[in-house]
């Protein structure tokens, strides 16, 4: 999973990512949807985890074209490494499945989780477990699962730039 750095010049653009946390937000869904999980301490990934978290659960992220910030200096580097975080990331957002009105995680995909995590079975169950334990608490926040959000979004076809993310 890879979410690619897209310029969107257009107003309402939609997008999983707000750089740099950057945003408006309105306090009582940003509240509802958990915020950012302070339990990821990647910050791509504790970003990308809210962006994508707030789709999933039948929000909206979109860029606004009427305001530009900037930095005094550099762009800071992200690390986009598939470490903890992404795991975590992974199991939240990426494994769960969604039928009728719900979302779950099946434990069918334990095992071919289990097979490329980068710990052992043991803590590799734990992990499942305790992702399995925040999507069934969760199962009813959930409009779709993963797999319908990519499959539904639409391409985007802007000029790449830093700065704003799309999928």
């Amino acid at each position: 999973f890879q979410v690619e750095p897209m310029a969107c010049y257009r107003d309402g653009c939609p997008t999983l990512y707000p750089f740099d946390f950057v945003g408006v937000y309105n306090r009582e869904r940003f509240i509802k949807l958990g915020g950012y999980d302070h339990t990821l301490s990647n910050p791509y990934w504790q970003n990308l985890d809210f962006g994508f978290r707030s789709h999933l659960w039948g929000e909206k992220i979109i860029v606004s074209s009427s305001f530009r910030l900037g930095y005094d200096g550099e762009v800071p580097q992200e690390d986009i490494s598939a470490d903890a975080s992404y795991t975590t990331f992974f199991l939240k957002n990426l494994m769960p499945v969604f039928r009728r009105d719900e979302a779950y995680i099946p434990i069918s995909r334990f095992f071919s989780f289990c097979a490329k995590s980068p710990v052992g079975f043991f803590s590799s169950w734990a992990l499942f477990r305790s992702a399995r334990t925040w999507v069934r608490i969760n199962r009813y926040r959930f409009i779709h699962d993963a797999e319908t959000t990519v499959g539904q979004w639409e391409p985007v076809t802007h000029t790449s730039l830093p700065g704003t993310a799309q999928i």
